[in-house]
């Protein structure tokens, strides 16, 4: 379609996305769609017009939109499409708000991040591991480690979700890098003890 000069529409890039996703190659839709988004002025105006004539995308191409926006730093412009969807009748999903709340926690905007997890509460959604992995993850590069392990915590008691291998790393890494070793041993075991395996970044967590 980009060769013959044709301009894709929010139903082809849908399409494509479902079509990738449904026979396992989720990964291949998301360098694609990077590639697209490579050129964030262009991605910007064509997603501009798309919105303008009233096309509406589906969930998961919402959330490889802001992804890819996150990505590039421009965190503020994936909270405009995202409001624009939701005007237009998208209904977000827990994983369009945790991948905006994770792209807020990189850019260190820890308040907004919270604002959005109350907004998705109250709209019923329950945030999973991931989104408060972000968010304890946020936390932590703020240096507010006491309220990171409060919400740690709260996930190691919940019935639904536990900690995972990128929640204990990003609290054993700030751990070190405030020299709290034995905290941070303490915490490597107590994964391992949960059948846990380190990555490469829990190790070099520093």
């Amino acid at each position: 379609m980009q060769n013959q000069g044709l301009v894709l529409n929010a139903r082809s890039l849908n399409s494509v996305v479902s079509v990738a996703t449904e026979m396992g190659y989720a990964e291949m839709a998301e360098k694609v769609f990077g590639e697209m988004m490579g050129r964030v002025a262009e991605a910007d105006r064509w997603l501009s017009a798309m919105l303008e004539r009233g096309f509406l995308v589906d969930n998961a191409t919402c959330t490889l939109i802001m992804s890819a926006f996150c990505e590039k730093g421009s965190v503020n412009r994936a909270l405009k499409i995202f409001n624009q969807l939701v005007e237009l009748g998208l209904a977000p999903n827990v994983i369009n708000y945790t991948c905006l709340i994770n792209g807020l926690c990189k850019k260190g905007i820890i308040k907004h991040a919270f604002e959005l997890l109350q907004e998705m509460v109250r709209k019923g959604l329950k945030p999973n591991v991931f989104t408060h992995t972000a968010l304890i993850d946020g936390l932590c590069k703020k240096g507010w480690m006491d309220k990171a392990f409060g919400l740690f915590l709260k996930l190691v008691k919940s019935d639904n979700y536990k900690p995972n291998v990128h929640t204990y790393t990003a609290i054993i890494a700030r751990y070190c890098k405030q020299e709290k070793l034995n905290r941070a041993q303490m915490l490597l075991s107590r994964m391992q003890e949960q059948g846990l395996v380190p990555n490469a970044n829990t190790y070099t967590a520093r």
